[in-house]
């Protein structure tokens, strides 16, 4: 029985040799480098402190002849993977005598030193278009679905009714520390990490939302 036993360990050991080439140790070797690395990162990252700013802004609207376009900016201080969920909330109000609509469309945004602009932020600064940006609204979705992170503004209403009607919007942000996409995960969360190391002082997500509200029909 126990001769038996060595002999099936010197067949399995044989087979082993035979597999084991310098391109697998190779290969080996680079996959245990790069979870490593990847490891590394998020948890110098988690380890960071947080700042989360949850903030409101109130948008008056009192003139029904005159329509309102307020631009607000939303900070997020620090961007990473298991991070503390942000929100940030603005709050229009209708003071005037009718009815009033309410929209935001998004400008531009800054996701950790990439820079997109809007159809709209781009025309709203007298600038040209080459055809590659995206409108608000497709923004938007990228945003919500196209990254390891998620990124929405949800708009409580679009109608204001008058002399007391509110409306809200929130801004949030989620990063699962396992969104379920390991490149994707890697790839952000190594320039999440780079570019708050070289820009400690800047936001990690800046976007710039234009709140419009306007007589209603």
């Amino acid at each position: 029985m126990e001769k038996s036993k060595k002999n099936k360990r010197k067949i399995i050991w044989k087979v082993i040799k035979k597999k084991l080439t310098p391109q697998y140790l190779l290969l080996l070797i680079i996959l245990l480098v790069s979870n490593s690395f990847a490891w590394f990162i998020y948890s110098t990252q988690v380890s960071s402190n947080v700042q989360v700013h949850v903030k409101a802004w109130k948008v008056e609207f009192k003139n029904a002849d005159t329509p309102i376009d307020q631009y607000v900016n939303v900070n997020i201080t620090n961007a990473y993977p298991g991070m503390t969920d942000f929100s940030q909330t603005i709050t229009a109000y209708n003071e005037s005598e009718v009815e009033a609509g309410l929209s935001y469309t998004i400008m531009s945004v800054n996701l950790m030193g990439t820079q997109i602009k809007t159809v709209e932020g781009v025309n709203a600064e007298g600038g040209t278009l080459t055809g590659s940006e995206p409108t608000s609204a497709q923004l938007a979705t990228q945003l919500a679905n196209n990254y390891p992170f998620k990124i929405n503004v949800a708009m409580t209403s679009d109608s204001l009714a008058s002399g007391t009607g509110t409306g809200n919007f929130v801004i949030s942000m989620t990063w699962a520390f396992d969104s379920g996409d390991d490149v994707a995960d890697t790839n952000w969360g190594t320039q999440a990490y780079t570019y708050k190391q070289a820009n400690p002082d800047a936001p990690s997500i800046a976007m710039v939302i234009k709140i419009s509200i306007t007589q209603k029909n």
